[in-house]
């Protein structure tokens, strides 16, 4: 009964040994001295020595093989925090306070904004001071002068430095943080959000990298060398991005983007993708995976194209000028797709479309 407890999660691992531990010790007389019983091929175990080598080395070899990739392991480090996410605190009594963090003359390179429990947006100005606005929700405090104590004890803003660092990592605080910096090239701009929205706009950085757990992902006028867009739930929204090389991936929410990368790879499980490349001014390359939604990619009329599709329920579409079909197979279980288009181009854009239920649309802007 106490392993049927531990494995459906009624009680830890450790508290189910404890609990064993004192009904052996409620046992008066002593038991004889028996063999452990041989098992016989297929028959199952009910003894867990939770101390012996063996068991730790299988759990750590489970957590080493459950994924190598970055993104992998961004959604096991969220799906952790989701269990250890105390889901009530929000619906307490709080006390809203505001509050501005100011900093004259900005003389770092890199920003680096983190909220467990909040928004956070951008925006660049002329100005070459940094200034974020705060306004806050404090759970739990008693009064206005509380919560404010609360709000810059936990608040950290740090200017100085080559990394201009703002953070909170209390989930007590909802923040909503508006945060106008110096509209400049930066080296690497960073922005989590664990229950919340991130909203950029107009950003210029060799490297850019948003990540929520449990909200959206809106980015608007961006340029940069890197892009990594990353959710857990919730959409992902770019518009008029350049970049050379960008990840954009999320379990739910459907992906809308729209600019001109180099190599993009797009992934979603439970959603919908849409990219529009803007123009091909040198060789590109797109990936574009969904596993429950449809994929739509569209590109411009005079760049050549050479396309790959895979789909196992779902329909292709390809309304493509001077298509050539180099490729198709109806298989029971899948259904895949060669083509090219405007062969006569010296480079163009190679496209990898692939969906489980849905269907893949290709066409020209």
């Amino acid at each position: 009964m106490i392993l049927k407890m531990v494995e459906d999660g009624k009680i830890t691992a450790e508290e189910g040994v404890k609990l064993l531990q004192a009904l052996g010790e409620e046992k008066s007389e002593p038991q004889p001295q028996q063999d452990e019983p041989k098992m016989t091929k297929g028959e199952l175990s009910t003894r867990v020595d939770w101390d012996s080598d063996e068991f730790h080395k299988q759990k750590t070899s489970y957590r080493q093989s459950s994924g190598t990739s970055l993104f992998t392991s961004f959604i096991e480090s969220a799906i952790q925090k989701i269990k250890d996410f105390d889901l009530d605190f929000n619906f307490g009594t709080y006390v809203e306070v505001s509050h501005i963090f100011h900093h004259k003359s900005l003389q770092a390179h890199s920003l680096d904004f983190s909220v467990e429990n909040g928004s956070i947006t951008i925006v660049p100005w002329e100005e070459n001071d940094v200034r974020i606005e705060c306004q806050a929700k404090v759970y739990k405090a008693l009064d206005t002068e509380e919560a404010r104590t609360i709000l810059l004890r936990e608040a950290v803003f740090d200017p100085e430095g080559s990394t201009l660092r703002f953070y909170t990592k209390v989930k007590n605080i909802k923040l909503q943080a508006t945060c106008y910096v110096p509209k400049k090239q930066y080296e690497t701009f960073k922005l989590y959000s664990f229950n919340g929205h991130l909203k950029v706009t107009d950003t210029k950085a060799t490297s850019v990298e948003t990540k929520v757990v449990n909200g959206s992902i809106k980015l608007s006028n961006t340029k940069c060398e890197r892009l990594f867009a990353e959710t857990v739930s919730g959409p992902i929204d770019i518009k008029f991005v350049s970049a050379d090389k960008a990840e954009v991936k999320t379990v739910n929410g459907g992906i809308d983007v729209d600019g001109t990368v180099t190599d993009i790879d797009i992934e979603t499980v439970n959603g919908a993708v849409f990219y529009n490349l803007d123009k091909v001014e040198k060789a590109c390359y797109v990936e574009a995976k969904a596993t429950t939604g449809t994929v739509t990619i569209m590109l411009p009329e005079e760049a050549r194209i050479e396309g790959k599709l895979k789909t196992n329920v779902g329909g292709f579409s390809c309304d493509l000028a001077r298509l050539e079909i180099t490729e198709e197979k109806k298989d029971f279980v899948q259904k895949t797709l060669g083509f090219t288009s405007n062969k006569q181009q010296p480079f163009g854009v190679k496209l990898f479309g692939e969906t489980n239920t849905g269907s893949i649309t290709v066409k020209h802007r």
